[in-house]
């Protein structure tokens, strides 16, 4: 009598071998699977093609600037064909230096501004709206001037050493509208701000001034003081010399 077989032994599905598994899945879904490495691909080629038209595009654009050199007319050619660019405000600060070295002041605020809107939030942002505030108190417009400084003054956002000429440029201002008291306060918040700047040398020389000096106190009908473009500060022997670099005022 035979005996029944284990059921470990009853008949099983047959083995597959794994390329011919890997085959029938390719066969079913490769139509699926191309269209993924073509999207990765295109996905790819377009994220580097990207990235070197934006590389070639900067290079091209600071090539042109370097090739404007020290041309006036080169530098508004270059400013005027990338006005949103940061080498067109670039561009615009310097043309704005040079108008308030002309003493064209009118032009130099605005093009001061012009490159302010160009640089955004950049370091030399704060530069070019300093040099707008002062230019502007050279062409006769002091209020909208001294609200300019104020603000550069009080911004935590600016580079100290803005702050601080800002901050000075009030003192000067206040000093010269007979306000020895407000002139105290700026130059006390120059010192605050940056104590080992050049700024705050002068504001103590300007402050020592005040307190050796005491000044006439202008009748209240009295017209105030008028910046004076081309006259620089009586200075003592040791006095601290004006900072290079930006546009200043002195009375």
């Amino acid at each position: 009598m035979s005996k029944s077989a284990p059921a470990s032994q009853e008949a099983k599905a047959p083995v597959v071998p794994f390329d011919e598994a890997l085959h029938a899945i390719w066969q079913k879904n490769k139509n699926f699977i191309i269209t993924i490495i073509i999207a990765a691909l295109v996905a790819m080629l377009g994220y580097y093609g990207f990235e070197y038209f934006q590389h070639q595009k900067e290079t091209s654009i600071a090539a042109a600037y370097a090739a404007a050199g020290a041309s006036s007319a080169k530098l508004k050619t270059f400013a005027d064909e990338h006005p949103g660019h940061v080498l067109g405000g670039l561009a615009r600060l310097r043309l704005a230096d040079e108008a308030f070295a002309a003493k064209n002041y009118t032009e130099a605020a605005a093009i001061y501004q012009e490159a302010a809107d160009a640089l955004g939030a950049g370091p030399f942002a704060g530069r070019a709206r300093l040099g707008a505030a002062v230019a502007k108190i050279h062409a006769g417009q002091t209020a909208s001037g001294e609200t300019a400084l104020k603000q550069l003054s009080s911004d935590g956002a600016q580079l100290q050493d803005i702050r601080a000429e800002a901050s000075y440029h009030l003192g000067t201002l206040a000093l010269a509208a007979g306000r020895p008291d407000d002139a105290l306060k700026s130059f006390d918040l120059v010192s605050a701000i940056a104590p080992s700047s050049l700024w705050s040398r002068q504001a103590m020389f300007r402050r020592s001034l005040i307190a050796d000096t005491a000044p006439a106190v202008p009748a209240a009908d009295a017209a105030p003081v008028a910046p004076a473009a081309d006259t620089a500060p009586t200075q003592a022997a040791d006095a601290a010399p004006a900072p290079a670099g930006a546009p200043s005022i002195q009375f």
